[in-house]
């Protein structure tokens, strides 16, 4: 009955998986990029800026509460490839 249950987290682990698909792309398994990876997500999941904000908020049911972290996890892994390319990782 609720918009986005706090009890399902599939939505936060495809999130955090397209988040970290470039680090695992361009560099293999970094721990130091994993975590800013997951710090990014969180950040863009819970600030919500536009359109991670309109996904949550416009679009109901199950398409809602999936693209909203989708979109935040394609944020991250943006900030996530700027810092491969600036050589930190």
């Amino acid at each position: 009955g609720t918009h986005d249950a706090k009890e399902i987290v599939i939505d936060e682990v495809a999130g955090v998986a397209i988040t970290l698909l470039p680090v695992f792309y361009f560099v293999g398994l970094s721990p130091v990029l994993c975590i800013a990876g997951f710090v990014l997500f969180r950040i863009f999941d819970i600030l919500k800026p536009w359109p991670v904000s309109y996904c949550d908020q416009k679009l109901k049911g199950a398409a809602g509460v999936m693209l909203d972290d989708i979109v935040a996890g394609l944020f991250a892994g943006g900030c996530l490839v700027g810092l491969i390319y600036a050589g930190i990782g």
